[in-house]
């Protein structure tokens, strides 16, 4: 892929006319350095155990993959079924391509599995399905960037490894919740004005709807 920079007078984004070795580390470095800034104001990144391992969403991936010019676009999504035709699973492969001159330039695949939690929190059977497509497409999508920029990574200090593919990452974050919502394997929040209003701690489920859920003690 052409390494790229961004011209701070016009904006835009450069083909590097030379990439030697040693240009091409104080590039990557350039895209780390940038890369951090954002990830960390924005805490775009999960740290399940807090011990300092980052992993980064698919929003951060998406940057870096801004950086060299790409977005990723969506060319799969197929059913794993088992012997008795039950869907088990869903199966993404993601393409990267090049924004200006439509090339493709790498790609992934990922699969979610219906008997994930992101899944059984779902409500209804089409929500549990559209919610494994989802998952699929983000892991592939994150996937896909990791292929081909976790160098980047490692220089901006987090782990190589995708937050989405971190598929225990609800059960490790519920100790951190001050309020959690059983139903949804999510946490809840709870403001001062729903406190000055009685209203009990909740969150906005896939429908749009409010749960008022509750950790068990």
């Amino acid at each position: 892929m052409t390494l790229v920079h961004l011209n701070e007078s016009t904006g835009e984004m450069e083909p590097v006319v030379s990439d030697t070795p040693i240009e091409q580390v104080a590039q990557f470095t350039e895209w780390a350095d940038a890369l951090m800034g954002v990830v960390e104001s924005r805490k775009l990144y999960i740290d399940p155990k807090r011990t300092g391992k980052k992993y980064l969403m698919v929003e951060a991936w998406e940057l870096i993959g801004a950086f060299a010019g790409l977005r990723a676009e969506v060319e799969s999504v197929e059913p794993q079924r088992s012997e008795d035709g039950t869907i088990m699973a869903y199966k993404a492969k993601v393409v990267l391509v090049n924004i200006k001159t439509r090339e493709i330039g790498g790609g992934g695949i990922a699969l979610c599995g219906m008997d994930e939690s992101v899944v059984q929190g779902q409500k209804t059977n089409g929500a549990k399905h559209n919610a494994c497509m989802s998952m699929a497409q983000t892991r592939a999508t994150s996937k896909a960037y990791r292929m081909n920029y976790s160098h980047v990574v490692v220089l901006g200090g987090y782990q190589p490894t995708p937050a989405e593919e971190m598929v225990d990452l609800k059960e490790e974050t519920e100790e951190d919740a001050e309020f959690w919502c059983d139903i949804h394997r999510t946490k809840m929040f709870w403001s001062d004005s729903m406190k000055n209003n009685n209203f009990p701690p909740s969150h906005k489920d896939p429908d749009d709807n409010w749960c008022e859920g509750k950790k068990e003690e």
